[in-house]
């Protein structure tokens, strides 16, 4: 239990000053209250070093005592590719990305080791931040969670942030922001099938090293089926094989089918297999095939 000590009133900034060095805080003079000034009236040195120039001191102290950065806002509505892009970082930025369409890049001029930068896309397109791109030099490119994909940024939600050191930009966070769309191939081991006037869509969202997708096959009245076993492409091949999350199929009017899925080599695709029966699904199977019919898959696994 501590005693309490009764101090000198002219010993207190001085064991505030010890207390502050032992804690590795930094003190820069007392707070002042601002003031509310009047037409006319005369501005002084004492006056503005109070009112500007420690308070300042004491705000920045506070947030340095708190790990804070500072961030420069720059803004930029480029499109396209850009290698070694110079937006004109000042320090830690804050790179506001305002393009309208896909802005894909490649790597970053940077200033110096430490230096932060924050990457945030508020305009309608997506942006896309290459992992250890060619096209940059060395010194520039982006070292990212995930090496088989760009990090994607979604349109007015997405952001990233990154730390420089050791001649890379290196991530320390990644918000892909929303679900983004990709093209799943739909195939077969022996005939491929065609979806005709069906539909295929499929989104994923990459957390980490952590890929999430789902993809949904409605049939047409176009549809053909092809033979042998069916197989749906996912968005990147998974590092190791293992089962599918979930998988369903649903056959208006005749009933619901759950089915599993196995990663199909060079695991960037998935062969579905019935739950019941164990055989793969295909033309046929577990039920012939009809318009309106419906694959729904989900997946989540490693990807490199």
């Amino acid at each position: 239990m501590l005693t309490p000590i009764a101090l000198l009133p002219h010993a207190l900034p001085a064991v505030v000053a010890w207390i502050a060095t032992a804690l590795g805080l930094v003190l820069v003079g007392v707070w002042t209250t601002p003031a509310t000034y009047t037409t006319g009236e005369t501005m002084t040195a004492s006056l503005l070093n109070a009112q500007l120039r420690d308070n300042l001191l004491i705000l920045k102290a506070s947030i340095d005592n708190a790990g804070g950065v500072f961030l420069t806002p720059v803004y930029t509505a480029m499109t396209g590719t850009k290698d070694d892009y110079a937006p004109g970082l000042v320090g830690s930025t804050a790179l506001i990305c305002t393009n309208a369409t896909l802005l894909t890049i490649n790597g970053m001029v940077p200033g110096e080791d430490g230096q932060r930068l924050v990457i945030v896309a508020v305009g309608a397109g997506n942006v896309a931040l290459a992992p250890e791109a060619l096209t940059s030099l060395a010194a520039n490119r982006f070292t990212n969670y995930a090496t088989a994909s760009s990090a994607m940024l979604s349109g007015g939600s997405g952001s990233a942030e990154y730390v420089y050191g050791q001649g890379r930009w290196r991530m320390i966070a990644h918000e892909q922001g929303a679900w983004l769309p990709f093209t799943s191939v739909w195939s077969a081991v022996t005939t491929a099938p065609a979806i005709g006037n069906g539909t295929i869509t499929g989104a994923y969202w990459l957390k980490g090293r952590t890929m999430s997708c789902r993809v949904i096959l409605t049939v047409g009245s176009t549809t053909t089926f092809g033979t042998g076993a069916w197989q749906l492409s996912l968005p990147t091949a998974a590092v190791v094989p293992i089962v599918v999350n979930a998988a369903a199929l649903l056959f208006a009017g005749t009933g619901y089918y759950p089915a599993t899925g196995l990663y199909a080599s060079p695991l960037s695709a998935v062969s579905l297999i019935g739950a019941a029966s164990g055989a793969s699904i295909g033309v046929g199977v577990p039920v012939a095939w009809v318009a309106g019919n419906v694959v729904n898959l989900q997946a989540s696994y490693e990807q490199g």
